[in-house]
């Protein structure tokens, strides 16, 4: 739950088809909004610029392009993200407090790394 007991917004960053529309039904099941999916990297952008977000989960790559521009902006703008991706190695060392969820994931572990930073905020 986000702040004022309102639902929380989840931007879905994710590229393969099946894999955001699982990770946004599974998001539903936990009460919480998926903002997206988006699966390009300008789409992401697009998306955490303009909507209202409380966290995001992002594959590192997208179609061959790598997410760190969009981590980069929600850092900068104080958004907690989750990294989900098959390789933690090539991740910058600017995302290394980031927390990682490697895939293939249990959708439990996933949904309490959420709730988790969802709490406290880091």
């Amino acid at each position: 739950m986000a702040e004022n007991g309102r639902q929380s917004r989840v931007l879905v960053v994710e590229d393969s088809y099946l894999m955001s529309d699982a990770l946004s039904e599974l998001l539903r099941d936990y009460g919480m909004v998926p903002v997206g999916p988006a699966g390009t990297l300008a789409r992401a952008m697009t998306l955490a610029s303009t909507e209202t977000i409380d966290i995001a989960l992002i594959d590192m790559v997208l179609r061959r392009e790598s997410s760190v521009p969009l981590c980069r902006l929600l850092m900068a703008r104080r958004t907690p993200f989750i990294i989900v991706t098959g390789s933690k190695r090539d991740l910058p060392a600017d995302l290394d407090t980031i927390p990682v969820v490697m895939k293939p994931y249990v959708p439990a572990h996933l949904i309490g790394s959420l709730e988790g930073l969802l709490r406290t905020g880091h």
